[in-house]
């Protein structure tokens, strides 16, 4: 399931989910906007930003890689 979409309608959705979650009083850290400029400016696909935050989040969680 390859899903990439590029262009504006994907930083315009994620300007609308930053303010959607502004709205309910959670705001981004510069950290979070670093890591999605990053995926912009890598190309990501959206399979590979999953994976990246499963592997972040693992990480942060203590959980060992299934890889390991």
């Amino acid at each position: 399931m390859k899903t990439t979409t590029d262009g504006p309608s994907r930083l315009q959705r994620r300007r609308e989910a930053v303010q959607l979650h502004r709205i309910e009083g959670y705001e981004f850290s510069a950290e979070q906007h670093a890591m999605f400029e990053m995926f912009d400016r890598e190309g990501f696909t959206d399979e590979q930003r999953l994976e990246y935050l499963r592997t972040r989040a693992r990480a942060r969680a203590g959980v060992p890689n299934a890889a390991e």
